[in-house]
């Protein structure tokens, strides 16, 4: 009798040391945790992964500081609605790009809008856009592009419904490749038909 009464013990004693090992081992080292990914591109002649990162600009570079101010004279040939209400916009896009290692130390976007002003065939709109950025000066091997593009909109509807855009025109107006001297207004002029 003590041998079928040792037997069970013995059993259940395996078990629990089996059961016991399994937590153990998932403990110990062997399992792989998730690395995290890297964006990039390998260079097709020596064979090497270059990261696509997105350097910090230098702190200690100050700050390119102005305003870029947009005037668009509007002449107006289609026919609209008295109600008509006419809005321009810029958008001015900065970047500072290595073209060694294709990474982007600066990056900024601007939008202003305005309405246009005047009546009968002629309108007028003034866009400005202040801007502060920290940008490095464009070398060798870091471009520097200042972009603006503008857009005019004619809508009508009245102010509490959804407004129903009659026409719409864009285009671009800046391409520079070094900031302005610090504090300065560059104006642009562009006329416009409608």
């Amino acid at each position: 009798m003590k041998r079928v009464i040792t037997f069970p013990i013995a059993a259940l004693g395996l078990c629990l040391l089996m059961a016991g090992a399994s937590p153990a081992t998932a403990q110990s080292g062997d399992f792989n945790a998730p690395t995290p990914k890297v964006l990039g591109y390998q260079d097709a002649r020596s064979g090497q992964f270059i990261p696509l990162v997105h350097a910090i600009p230098d702190a200690s570079t100050a700050p390119s500081t102005g305003t870029i101010k947009l005037t668009i004279n509007i002449t107006i040939k289609s026919s609209f609605p008295a109600t008509r209400t006419i809005l321009c916009g810029t958008t001015i896009t900065a970047t500072s790009m290595s073209e060694l290692t294709y990474t982007e130390s600066a990056a900024y976007t601007e939008m202003a809008y305005s309405n246009a002003t005047g009546t009968g065939s002629t309108a007028t709109c003034t866009v400005s856009v202040p801007y502060s950025w920290i940008i490095p000066a464009s070398s060798s091997t870091d471009k520097t592009s200042i972009t603006g593009g503008y857009s005019v909109q004619v809508y009508s509807g009245a102010s509490s419904s959804v407004p129903n855009t009659l026409r719409y025109t864009i285009g671009d107006f800046l391409n520079l490749t070094s900031p302005p001297s610090i504090g300065a207004t560059t104006a642009a002029t562009i006329n416009v038909t409608i």
